[in-house]
């Protein structure tokens, strides 16, 4: 395996200047300048109107595959298939990103918008500087490129029915390709896909971290990101294998939840797991047996289902008791939704 500056020598002798395209709008090419750091910082530093991002997102959302495509090939004619692909599934992911992001999910394409756009224009990032260069060379180089990213796509085209790339993602983690290595790349691309193979990777390289706490948090701090099913599945082996008692494991919980859970708090993370793993086990059925059980159940409806764990909310706040009334604010906040800002300011 190379290290990191015989990589970044090597990359360097590949990487290409590149540009958006002329052609966009200059609201959506401001959109997607690649030279931004993130969409969050450029919003603010430069002032692009959001507008601009919802009718480019809108706009991307009317368009046919074929077109969608045509449009992507503007930027990344070698990747074009596979970011249009990443485009649409992202709809069903969760709609929020940064520091702060829950696992939930819309069904209104319009509150992932963010979170596709910013993604975009990542992607878009990534492609520019090696024209010509598909997926297969990203993903060989995805230690030195955008690991996040990379993976993303890569759940992606497992999604597809492209599963030759969990037995890459793999041979990376085993350090079986001369580029790769272990990373984000790995654990989100496997655990965002739909491969149970992938799944149980992730699963057993979980229980055989034992003392390696850096790679605990490597998995872990990608969890949230999972399938469905997958996300399900760690918490089961989290439960069952005793994590909870690992730094890596509270501050990951610390960001589903977000709040900030101690080490030393291990018997309640446990129980609040334990009853989460319970309430996504039954969606839709949400409890009023205190605040605990009806932020835990709000917050299970809204890992599937966010327009409907606010429909629940805004039902707590009629007619639940104050603590789970406060309960159904803090997750209302967490949403960072109109409705339930909507719904939490006509309850006072």
């Amino acid at each position: 395996m190379l290290t990191y500056a015989e990589a970044h020598e090597e990359l360097g002798r590949i990487r290409r200047p590149g540009a958006v395209t002329d052609l966009l709008p200059v609201g959506w090419r401001r959109v997607l300048d690649p030279h931004a750091r993130t969409l969050a910082s450029y919003l603010a530093r430069e002032r692009v109107e959001a507008r601009d991002l919802l009718s480019l997102a809108d706009h991307l959302d009317r368009l046919s595959d074929r077109k969608l495509r045509s449009f992507v090939k503007a930027f990344a004619p070698a990747v074009a298939d596979e970011i249009a692909r990443s485009w649409r599934g992202g709809a069903a992911e969760p709609y929020q990103v940064g520091w702060e992001r829950r696992p939930f999910r819309h069904p209104d394409p319009r509150a992932s918008a963010h979170a596709r756009i910013d993604r975009l224009r990542a992607q878009i990032s990534l492609a520019l500087p090696f024209p010509g260069r598909g997926l297969d060379f990203l993903a060989a180089w995805a230690p030195y490129l955008d690991p996040p990213i990379i993976g993303a796509l890569l759940a992606s085209e497992i999604r597809y029915g492209r599963r030759e790339w969990v037995k890459h993602l793999v041979d990376h983690a085993e350090g079986r390709v001369r580029t790769g290595g272990m990373g984000t790349h790995v654990t989100s691309g496997l655990l965002a896909g739909d491969d149970p193979a992938g799944w149980s990777y992730v699963e057993e390289m979980l229980v055989r971290a034992q003392r390696q706490e850096g790679l605990r948090q490597t998995i872990l701090e990608t969890v949230d990101l999972a399938h469905p099913v997958a996300f399900r599945r760690m918490l089961g082996v989290i439960l069952d294998h005793g994590l909870a008692r690992f730094a890596a494991t509270a501050r990951a919980a610390g960001v589903w939840f977000g709040e900030a859970i101690d080490v030393n708090q291990e018997r309640e993370l446990n129980r609040d797991l334990a009853r989460l793993a319970e309430h996504l086990d039954r969606p839709g059925q949400l409890p009023t047996s205190g605040p605990e059980d009806t932020f835990l159940g709000l917050w299970a409806t809204a890992f599937h289902d966010a327009s409907r764990a606010t429909h629940f909310a805004s039902d707590v706040l009629r007619s639940g008791s104050a603590d789970e009334r406060l309960a159904a604010v803090r997750l209302l906040a967490a949403l960072g939704l109109e409705d339930g800002r909507a719904a939490t300011a006509s309850a006072f």
